[in-house]
């Protein structure tokens, strides 16, 4: 419960008990959405550990996954859609720098899948989606300019 300065242009009201702040239910809502939609449990632990109170929802969700009954979805992709285009990107990228030193293009794939332990079809995909910024650096190497 928080209480608002008197020098901030707000009027002081005395919250009853259980009452939510906004901070407190954007915080709890983030939590589920992570748990539920991307299968990321970190926030929820969190909240589990720091937070005074939980919401229903919450107590609910982490109750079922502490007892087995909740598991993330079947063909839900477990890691943030952005973390997944990093890495195409860089995927794409170990490609183009073993392009641009002269390895032949199914060389430079198997190296790649090798190092990184990605598989092949992967690391085309990476490459394809990407050919658009890359296709141009290729395409200079090749005529000599």
């Amino acid at each position: 419960m928080r209480k608002m300065h008197s020098g901030s242009g707000f009027i002081e009201v005395e919250r009853p008990p259980g009452a939510i702040d906004i901070e407190d239910y954007a915080q709890a809502s983030f939590a589920l959405e992570q748990a539920l939609e991307h299968g990321m449990y970190e926030p929820l632990i969190e909240r589990l550990r720091s937070a005074p109170f939980l919401f229903p929802a919450e107590r609910e969700l982490a109750a079922d996954i502490m007892s087995g009954r909740f598991k993330r979805p079947p063909n839900r992709i477990a890691k943030h859609p952005n973390s997944l285009r990093a890495r195409e990107f860089y995927l794409a990228l170990c490609v183009l720098e073993l392009r641009l030193k002269g390895m032949p293009h199914q060389r430079a794939v198997h190296k790649v899948h090798m190092d990184k332990r990605v598989s092949d079809s992967t690391i085309r995909k990476s490459v394809r989606k990407h050919h658009a910024k890359f296709g141009p650096l290729l395409r200079n190497r090749r005529s000599g300019k």
